[in-house]
């Protein structure tokens, strides 16, 4: 499925092309007080995808920046997020 785009706090998609650290998505996982399975799960990943991330083995791509990004400004999930991973 494409998605061209895909609006998020008055922009879009392509705002979130910014690379992304793994300590950066851990600690947001971990100021969520989530477990790797409860953060996968919101974003629509496996835990070993979050896994990889966070050691820097795999980089989120686009659309899991945004999700993940949304969540660091916010502190939520975006409500839009499991429907479209």
């Amino acid at each position: 499925m494409a998605i061209a785009k895909i609006s998020l706090a008055g922009g879009n998609l392509a705002r979130y092309n910014v690379a992304m650290k793994p300590q950066e998505i851990k600690a947001l996982r971990h100021r969520l007080k989530m477990t790797g399975r409860e953060f996968a799960d919101k974003i629509g990943v496996t835990v070993n995808t979050v896994f990889r991330w966070e050691m820097g083995v795999r980089k989120p791509d686009r659309l899991a920046r945004a999700i993940i990004m949304s969540a660091a400004s916010t502190g939520v999930f975006p409500a839009w997020a499991k429907e479209i991973a």
